[in-house]
């Protein structure tokens, strides 16, 4: 459902602020009064786990600027009128872990060149198991060494952990290092558990398209797994944004959607991946804590949310609403 492709990316971003899949990406600066902004959320967004900066907690400015194609982008997307929570299969389980958990060798099995998790052995729990879909995504997070550590299509094997790729990034870092087709950390933006339990993301979101456009990505994405080559693609890395001006009051839906809808007015969501489906946003796999998810409406893995507004999201121009 989710796949991976390593491109070698150089060159220079386009003046729409698109980067061509021939060309590598890198953060562009921060504009007008963004600067206070990133400073003053950079710091709080290293203390949280994997909300990384700005980009991920940065609330969307008043009156964002808007891509020139983003009706059509949007008409794309919400032509289902439902977009579906990736809970369990492909939910991403998150584990914890420290200097004394046991460390293991991981092998990486991509001819793609060297892979970070084999750089050095890996801290990885007894009970750590990837998920079930068949990008079998599994993170890791050390905390205290300010480290995160992902996988794509781990598996365990007697003789140790193989894993199609990986990647190893710092908490303190943008977010746009991680095992997800476009680049972009595979933890940034997932709805936790704990966020879940207490109504409440704080940070932007995340999800897998059909639709990634071919040969075109944004930052916070550093490259394109993109195959969609058609009107109305939306380039990996792109920011959405729910229109604050619905009032999601006005609307009955589950708990839960009320929670992702709130979210995406306030902060919005990444395309992050390529999937089966026009929108499947990411969503953190229950592990070690109590299952949130039934409790808030969303009673069954992918299941559909159809009470948002799909319509009514916009496509930002740029990441910062510039």
């Amino acid at each position: 459902m989710l796949t991976l492709a390593l491109l070698i990316l150089t060159g220079q971003p386009a003046t729409s602020g698109e980067f061509a899949a021939s060309g590598m990406a890198s953060a562009p600066g921060l504009t007008g009064g963004t600067q206070a902004v990133a400073a003053a959320t950079t710091e709080a967004g290293r203390k949280k786990d994997g909300h990384f900066g700005p980009a991920w907690t940065t609330r969307i400015q008043d009156r964002p600027v808007l891509t020139k194609r983003s009706q059509r982008m949007v008409r794309h997307l919400a032509a289902d009128g439902r977009a579906y929570a990736n809970l369990y299969d492909y939910g991403v389980p998150v584990y914890r872990v420290t200097d004394s958990t046991r460390h293991r060798r991981v092998t990486c099995t991509k001819p793609w060149g060297r892979c970070d998790l084999e750089r050095q052995p890996v801290p990885i729990p007894a009970a750590a198991q990837p998920n079930l879909g068949s990008d079998g995504a599994m993170v890791l997070v050390h905390r205290g060494r300010g480290k995160v550590y992902e996988f794509w299509q781990a598996r365990k094997r007697t003789s140790g952990w193989r894993t199609s790729w990986g990647t190893i990034s710092r908490l303190s870092g943008d977010g746009s290092r991680g095992a997800t087709g476009s680049g972009i950390s595979r933890l940034a933006g997932i709805v936790r558990v704990k966020e879940m339990a207490a109504r409440n993301i704080p940070h932007a979101l995340v999800f897998s398209t059909n639709s990634a456009c071919e040969n075109r990505y944004r930052y916070p994405a550093t490259k394109t797994d993109g195959t969609y080559d058609r009107r109305g693609c939306i380039p990996e890395g792109a920011r959405v944004q729910l229109d604050p001006r619905i009032d999601l009051g006005s609307i009955r839906m589950p708990r839960g959607e009320r929670v992702v809808a709130r979210a995406l007015q306030r902060y919005g969501a990444y395309v992050v991946d390529v999937g089966a489906e026009r929108m499947a946003f990411g969503f953190e796999k229950p592990t070690s804590t109590a299952d949130p998810y039934p409790k808030a409406g969303l009673a069954w893995d992918y299941f559909a949310m159809e009470r948002i507004p799909w319509e009514s999201l916009r496509v930002l121009r740029r990441w910062d609403g510039s």
